[in-house]
């Protein structure tokens, strides 16, 4: 039986205070059922001044949808396999949870090998799903302080902020460079009538597309210089500094390069096989004996470079020698 005592007495976990322990506690949590012995989700309650974790409302009995009360009324089995699948999606998330809240409080690996058995997970597979969720939220928390200095100073007056004020003023400047309104015409009808399956058109279409993104890139770099950052053309992100840039970049070369299979070597041809002699007799199928004497089309001659006419065998045979 797993309960919430067990888990914080039973693994040497960092002791909190009731309330601090409710605050930090995951909001769902696998339990065991003491009855039956089977794993349930269970969201977080207080009961008593203690923290504790109880089974939700069975499917059907929570529901506020009045189609699907409806539904559950005329064919409950109809929902079986939708209920299942949302039943192993909360049991998934509350393992990582359990998973996080466990490594927060500096419980031992063994211990949460043994935590995520007692779940019904494995821990390998948990803690990738809680490294995929630490990534998306370190890459949320990032995009949101972006926009927090992007909106910096905005206002009635100023603008959307510094960046996007930035932005536009470097969009102008990079216009105008380029030959404002008669160059976007320009550009376009290049674009259209440039023949893609021609060598000379692709090389058209590839230096419009290599000015654009070069262009794109010089905006957004004066953008990020407004906000004290970097902007990275080749993933698109903004850096702190021009060296953090460069450190991802290697970063993320060396995860692709890690990637890549392994180049094997080409297979070696296979060896032909030796033509097999079989000399032509008389006898039967080719074989020696009995039978009548080969003919000169059957049977390579035996020459001898001592003489010319032959040896002796190819000379009776021939009726050379007299």
């Amino acid at each position: 039986m797993i309960t919430w005592a067990a888990v914080k007495g039973g693994f040497g976990l960092k002791k909190e205070t009731p309330k601090d322990e409710f605050k930090n506690a995951p909001n769902t949590m696998v339990m065991t059922d003491p009855q039956t012995g089977r794993p349930f989700v269970g969201h977080k309650a207080m009961k008593g001044g203690k923290l504790t974790y109880v089974r939700p409302p069975k499917p059907g009995t929570g529901t506020r949808n009045p189609l699907e009360m409806i539904g559950r009324a005329i064919n409950p089995g109809a929902y079986a396999d939708n209920d299942a699948r949302v039943a192993m999606k909360d049991q998934r998330i509350a393992m990582v949870n359990a998973l996080e809240r466990f490594q927060a409080q500096g419980m031992a690996p063994d211990a949460q090998a043994r935590m995520m058995k007692q779940m019904g997970g494995n821990l390998k597979d948990v803690q990738n799903d809680l490294n995929y969720r630490i990534k998306t939220r370190v890459s949320d928390q990032s995009q949101r302080r972006l926009n927090m200095l992007s909106s910096r100073g905005a206002g009635p007056k100023t603008g959307r902020g510094q960046r996007y004020t930035a932005e536009a003023r470097a969009q102008t400047r990079e216009d105008i460079k380029r030959g404002g309104t008669w160059g976007q015409i320009t550009r376009g009808l290049t674009r259209m009538f440039s023949d893609p399956n021609s060598k000379m058109g692709r090389e058209r279409i590839a230096r419009l597309d290599a000015a654009d993104k070069a262009s794109s890139a010089r905006v957004k770099q004066a953008g990020a210089a407004s906000i004290n950052r970097y902007y990275s053309s080749s993933d698109g992100k903004y850096y702190k500094d021009y060296d953090a840039a460069v450190r991802a970049r290697k970063a993320r070369l060396a995860a692709q390069q890690s990637k890549k299979p392994a180049v094997k070597p080409p297979p070696k041809p296979a060896a032909k096989p030796r033509p097999r002699y079989n000399p032509v007799g008389g006898g039967m199928n080719g074989g020696r004996g009995s039978g009548a004497s080969p003919g000169r089309t059957q049977r390579a001659p035996s020459v001898s470079p001592r003489h010319r006419a032959g040896t002796g065998t190819t000379q009776r045979t021939t009726g050379t020698k007299r």
